[in-house]
């Protein structure tokens, strides 16, 4: 996964942060292999509560554009709506126009703005959510 992180990210997650993100006891990891085990792509997260945390999406570079990150994204989604969750939140860097079109596509839309969020170069998020179609645990309550 680091291979892949390093080849694929502008800021890679270390190995240090892909253990403690595993180490969280309710993350959601999804891979996607070859049969010789190759590793072609991940997702990984979190869903506390009613909401999942969409942290890290990559697809290695010679299996960008060929629908990986859709199927990645879509089991992501299917294990939140199990979970109940509400609503899926991520944050995307506003360079990052591929992801934010998969993400657009997918039915997520740009609610909010981080200036600088991002380092390595520095750089500013958008702030994406999507509704899960899952009802909230409100009971109606406002």
């Amino acid at each position: 996964m680091v291979r892949v992180e390093q080849q694929v990210h502008k800021n890679p997650w270390s190995l240090p942060t892909f253990l403690l993100e595993f180490s969280h006891p309710d993350k959601m990891v999804f891979v996607a292999r070859l049969p010789d085990d190759e590793l072609l792509g991940y997702i990984c997260g979190w869903a506390i509560a009613d909401e999942a945390q969409l942290h890290n999406v990559a697809v290695a570079g010679n299996w960008q554009g060929c629908g990986l990150a859709w199927r990645l994204l879509d089991k992501f989604i299917a294990e939140a709506r199990r979970r109940d969750v509400v609503e899926v939140v991520l944050e995307v860097r506003a360079s990052n126009g591929s992801a934010i079109r998969l993400y657009e596509g997918y039915g997520f839309q740009t609610v909010g703005h981080r200036q600088n969020y991002y380092d390595h170069p520095k750089e500013d998020a958008y702030i994406m959510k999507m509704a899960t179609g899952n009802k909230s645990n409100t009971g109606g309550q406002s």
